[in-house]
């Protein structure tokens, strides 16, 4: 069954789009992950890629050696035991354009107002060899982060790696052909990380599960941001304050949720109330109110921060309505740049 995806979520679709490329390159893989039926073969075994396929949930037709074709779906591919023998792309893809239209401008901004966050309140050197976790459908946050970067002056070998976590195996695996396997996780490619009823899933099990290969101890031990960019809310199984206690060295996060919730006994409200980090932790640098979403920043309280400080930090319960921006005017093969006109902490880089 192929899930139904949103206009932030690049899918199925955009997977067999870039599969056609990669037609004659080989993958290896565990033989109880490649096959349906008995093998007696090798535990590892190598395949090509002969085809695209447009059948239900496959997308590639694979010949592993000695055999016949193999439907693979996406989550094959995505699996941790199995390896591209291709040339992984680069992170940058800034010659492809990002959606048009105010709702993807906004969630780029929000992304970009974090990144500035970080850095004033990290500096340069706190960056390199850090991580930031984000959830990103489509690549628009990854590419605001990295504008974020470029308009700060932080050089490529200073930035901190960031990675995007997915629960959908069609959306990891789109996004993961841009931006190499490196930068993008399926959530469900470690055996160890499948969840029962009443299992909290997808990004947030990946940081408090241990002892798995989708996030290791290392890279949750050096997380410094966090974009929790629901497409709807966060789950209310989630233990949000183990959560961010796991990341001993978060800086700061964000979380977007839905103003319009189906569950009205735990509505919008109570599910931002859900997601807040401890207040002798953390404290509100601001809240984006946009149409359809609330995007709530934390920052991690230091020593000279106070609640209501003169740089331009929200206090605890300040919203600030973000008047509605123009429509950006597309131009071919150039990037949609956001307004960073001014880039520090303050209600002037948050507005739009």
């Amino acid at each position: 069954m192929t899930l139904k995806l949103n206009d932030f979520q690049h899918g199925i679709e955009e997977v067999r789009d870039r599969v056609a490329s990669l037609i004659g390159e080989r993958l290896t893989g565990d033989k109880d992950d490649m096959f349906t039926g008995c093998w007696a073969g090798p535990q590892q075994v190598s395949g090509v890629i002969k085809y695209v396929l447009n059948d239900s949930c496959f997308v590639a037709g694979v010949q592993f050696d000695g055999e016949d074709v193999s439907k693979l779906t996406a989550a094959s591919f995505m699996l941790n035991t199995t390896k591209w023998e291709w040339k992984h792309p680069s992170v940058r893809d800034d010659n492809l354009p990002v959606p048009n239209g105010v709702k993807h401008e906004r969630s780029m901004h929000r992304a970009y107002c974090l990144i500035v966050a970080i850095v004033a309140s990290v500096g340069v050197r706190g960056l390199k060899g850090k991580y930031i976790f984000i959830l990103d459908g489509n690549g628009e946050n990854r590419r605001a982060i990295e504008n974020a970067l470029d308009d700060l002056g932080i050089s490529i070998s200073d930035r901190p790696t960031v990675i995007t976590l997915e629960l959908n195996p069609n959306i990891a695996f789109a996004n993961a052909l841009r931006f190499g396997r490196k930068h993008v996780r399926l959530t469900s490619a470690d055996f160890r990380m499948q969840c029962k009823k009443n299992d909290v899933c997808g990004i947030e099990r990946a940081i408090l599960l241990e002892g798995h290969s989708v996030l290791s101890a290392e890279e949750k031990d050096n997380c410094i941001g966090l974009y929790l960019d629901y497409c709807g809310s966060p789950s209310k199984l989630t233990a949000f304050n183990k959560l961010y206690a796991r990341l001993t060295q978060l800086v700061a996060c964000a979380v977007t949720v839905a103003k319009r919730q189906p569950n009205h006994a735990f509505g919008c409200s109570k599910r931002r109330k859900l997601a807040e980090p401890l207040i002798d932790k953390f404290e509100m640098l601001h809240t984006f109110d946009h149409d359809k979403v609330f995007c709530d920043m934390y920052i991690r309280r230091s020593e000279g921060m106070s609640k209501k400080s003169e740089n331009g930090l929200a206090n605890k319960q300040q919203i600030v309505k973000s008047p509605k921006p123009k429509r950006p005017t597309p131009k071919n093969n150039k990037r949609n740049r956001l307004k960073k006109s001014k880039v520090r902490i303050g209600h002037s880089i948050f507005a739009l």
